[in-house]
């Protein structure tokens, strides 16, 4: 069963920082009065993870190890807060942040046993001091832009909207379309119909690039969009693409009907492959898109 500790903290800097000692006696010292059960620190006898510890993993040791009181909700959805998620193993050793990242990334590809949920987890809003936030941000681009297909010049210089890299160059982004619909379903009176908000939360608008950045085609579905631009019919019934690429069709009772793999060839269910890396298929958000091609051109310069 998940077991999740939630800690909302105040930027403060430990205080055994503050009182001149050694990052290694601050982690010692609040190791023995830490607050958050089972933690050790970075420099705890036998923690396996200690080579791979960047910045921000021993800043948020500190940080937590300190004992902060709760952050009221509000004030962490204000403008400059960092969410980070800290994961702790079973014997109680804080998993890097990159390490959580790689494990999140081999799950999206079906290449490892480690389930991330099952750990203690301590969610943190923080503002990161810049530096430790630059370093953070730098190799965390360089982590997903290996499991990822390059990101385009002409996406990456600024990206708005949320895209799906795929191969070839490809890209397909996203724009939700939640305002507009709800302002088509408003009644005269102001009301509206049973089930507005879903249909305008799950409406979307789907674009497709060429590598070049040339718009190929756009549709109010990810299907519609595929099947579009193939010049098919597509399929009647409810439809939508599972995390590994596959385009399923749902008849009227909600069984699983027609399916097609993302090339638009016809399956038998059963060929499905659950197991399937879901990267090409996924959608990421600005900030990460962001955050790769920097990265990359970090790269490319080197």
């Amino acid at each position: 069963m998940r077991r999740m500790i939630t800690v909302m903290l105040t930027t403060i800097v430990a205080l055994g920082l503050l009182a001149g000692q050694s990052l290694a006696q601050t982690e010692s010292a609040a190791e023995e009065s830490s607050m958050i059960p089972l933690l050790k620190g970075p420099f705890a006898a036998g923690n396996p993870y200690i080579a791979d510890y960047i910045a921000v993993d021993h800043w948020l040791f500190a940080q937590l190890a300190a004992g902060l009181a709760p952050r009221n909700m509000q004030d962490v959805r204000k403008p400059g807060f960092t969410g980070l998620t800290v994961y702790i193993d079973p014997e109680g050793y804080m998993i890097p942040q990159l390490s959580a990242r790689r494990i999140r990334h081999e799950e999206m590809r079906g290449g490892t046993d480690t389930v991330l949920d099952d750990y203690v987890c301590l969610h943190v809003a923080e503002v990161l001091p810049e530096a430790i936030r630059n370093e953070l941000l730098l190799a965390q681009g360089l982590l997903d832009g290996s499991y990822h297909e390059r990101v385009p010049d002409w996406l990456g210089s600024d990206p708005a909207l949320d895209a799906m890299l795929l191969p070839e160059g490809y890209v397909v982004t996203r724009r939700s379309r939640t305002s507009e619909v709800l302002e088509e379903l408003r009644a005269a009176d102001g009301s509206f119909p049973e089930g507005a908000l879903k249909q305008a939360i799950d409406a979307w608008e789907y674009s497709m690039y060429g590598e070049d950045g040339s718009l190929l085609g756009r549709e109010h579905s990810l299907p519609g969009l595929y099947f579009a631009l193939a010049g098919l019919e597509l399929p009647a019934g409810e439809a939508r693409m599972t995390e590994q690429g596959y385009f399923v069709f749902l008849d009227g009772d909600s069984s699983l009907g027609q399916v097609y793999d993302y090339d638009l060839q016809p399956l038998a269910t059963r060929a499905m492959d659950q197991s399937r890396d879901s990267h090409p298929f996924i959608f990421i958000r600005p900030e990460e898109l962001r955050m790769m091609y920097a990265a990359q051109q970090v790269l490319e310069i080197r």
